[in-house]
């Protein structure tokens, strides 16, 4: 999906699941900013990490901000998020710091998959 001078790869979504085709639609058009989601403005309840060529950006809880971050900056979502960033700062790969989370977080579990892009 083209997204301001980027191409976006892959989308990671965490949160209310009945606002995430209208946040998907937000990303594909660019409509952030003031823009409000069936009239409840920014109370949609995800987390999004989304994967692009040139940078990685993050959708906040509850808000319209997509932030963009350099592509080498560690990024996590959820309920733990503080875990597996300190666990990635201390050398942990990604899959690595999801497992290393789901023992410390009682509310993150599930099977961990990887993407690779090329």
């Amino acid at each position: 999906v083209p997204y301001m001078g980027d191409v976006l790869l892959h989308i990671g979504i965490s949160g209310t699941i009945r606002y995430k085709d209208q946040v998907i639609e937000m990303i594909e058009t660019e409509g952030f900013g003031e823009r409000s989601l069936q009239g409840e403005k920014a109370d949609h309840g995800i987390e999004a990490l989304i994967v692009g060529k040139r940078y990685v950006y993050s959708l906040e809880r509850n808000t319209m901000l997509l932030i963009r971050h350099n592509k080498k900056t560690n990024l996590a979502e959820g309920s733990g998020y503080g875990y597996a960033l300190s666990a990635m700062m201390l050398g942990l790969d990604a899959v690595a710091a999801v497992k290393h989370t789901i023992k410390l977080d009682s509310s993150c579990g599930g099977r961990v998959r990887s993407l690779t892009t090329t």
